[in-house]
């Protein structure tokens, strides 16, 4: 092509142009040829990169994916473990709902029990246990330890006891009633010591000793010593007449004092002989009172202790 080129061109312009247009033309055939060979290959590369990007777009989604699923997972996991502790939270409040019911119901058990201990001391209290009682159960069982020399003098002179109060810093005995005498010596007592003699709000004989910073053993010698004071006495309780052993015993009684349109009702219980369906002696030893009965004092003993005490009065009377 190069010799026709040269051949037909007819000077060295010609010539010129035509080498110019050759060379023109074979560096468009060598583009062409370049072009054609890089763009398979930036194709390629292209396809390539596309593909290793989408594959690497694929693992980065895949791998947060499996993030997001780990995350999901452990959300999950924490979500569970929320919710274990939400439902477990929900549950000890359940469980101090229950311990509460049953710490309620533990109370109520406790206050029916010591409801039960009250009413059973509250009858004990309304029946109180008589001296002779007492004596028969054992002294030991019914007096605390401090007051058992002390109230076994009282009770030896008839002086019983009405009731015995121990706390860590007195000891107080309420007497029983005394006869005229043992009442004069307690007024002069009460004189001369107002702390161990007085009156309580009753106006009941009471004897009182302080205990702190002693020993029993100086407790027992001090309260031997504010009763040794008092002398022998006849029994001043522990026995009825005839008619009031009819009338307690054995239900021979009526009630007075009920009229109609009386402003005022001043009733009282008295005896009814209409009533004795049965005679003194019978009634006597129907129950079991014929060897506590007294005839010339017209007493009936109601136990054998209080019979003793004033038998022993008696006798000291005669030495």
């Amino acid at each position: 092509m190069l010799e026709k080129l040269i051949k037909e061109s007819e000077n060295d312009e010609d010539l010129a142009a035509f080498l110019s247009a050759y060379i023109d033309v074979l560096y468009d055939d060598i583009d062409e040829e370049n072009d054609e060979d890089v763009k398979p290959v930036s194709k390629s590369k292209k396809k390539t990169t596309n593909k290793k990007e989408k594959e690497a777009e694929t693992d980065v989604a895949s791998e947060e994916k499996t993030k997001t699923k780990v995350t999901k997972k452990k959300a999950t996991k924490k979500e569970e473990k929320e919710a274990e502790t939400d439902v477990a939270s929900e549950e000890k409040p359940k469980a101090k709902v229950t311990r509460k019911k049953a710490t309620k119901k533990e109370e109520k058990e406790v206050e029916t029990d010591v409801s039960e201990e009250k009413e059973k001391s509250s009858e004990t209290s309304k029946k109180k246990m008589q001296i002779h009682e007492i004596a028969k159960e054992g002294i030991e069982k019914h007096v605390n330890e401090l007051c058992i020399e002390v109230c076994q003098d009282l009770w030896n002179k008839n002086i019983y006891t009405k009731s015995i109060k121990v706390d860590d810093e007195n000891i107080e005995i309420v007497l029983d009633k005394l006869n005229g005498e043992n009442n004069l010596i307690f007024e002069k007592r009460m004189k001369k010591d107002t702390e161990k003699y007085y009156k309580d709000l009753e106006n009941e004989y009471t004897v009182n000793i302080n205990r702190q910073n002693k020993s029993d053993k100086s407790i027992k010698t001090e309260l031997k010593n504010a009763v040794k004071y008092f002398v022998m006495q006849d029994v001043e309780i522990g026995f009825v007449d005839k008619q009031k052993f009819l009338m307690n015993i054995c239900d021979c009684e009526k009630v007075e004092g009920m009229k109609e349109n009386a402003k005022k009702l001043n009733l009282e219980i008295v005896f009814d002989e209409n009533k004795m369906e049965k005679t003194f002696e019978e009634y006597l030893k129907e129950k079991d009172f014929e060897h506590l009965y007294l005839e010339k004092e017209d007493r009936i003993y109601l136990d054998k202790f209080y019979l003793d005490g004033h038998i022993n009065y008696l006798k000291s009377k005669e030495k």
